[in-house]
């Protein structure tokens, strides 16, 4: 079973995806620590993608990241 920190960065991480989820290719991610990062891609990511960039982003917090 997940502690609860990590379950709630997973659930913000879904609900930063169905966000981001859209036909541009810019995202400006803010993590739970306040720190902003500003992502463009070429073409528009996909959901699998986002997942992959928002893991990464929380990959200290997460450890199987």
């Amino acid at each position: 079973m997940l502690k609860k920190p990590i379950e709630m960065i997973y659930k913000k991480i879904l609900k930063d995806i169905s966000r981001y989820d859209s036909d541009s290719s810019m995202v400006n991610y803010k993590d739970s620590n306040g720190i902003e990062t500003e992502t463009t891609f070429r073409v528009p990511p996909s959901p699998d993608e986002l997942e992959g960039l928002l893991l990464w982003l929380n990959k200290d917090k997460l450890p199987h990241a």
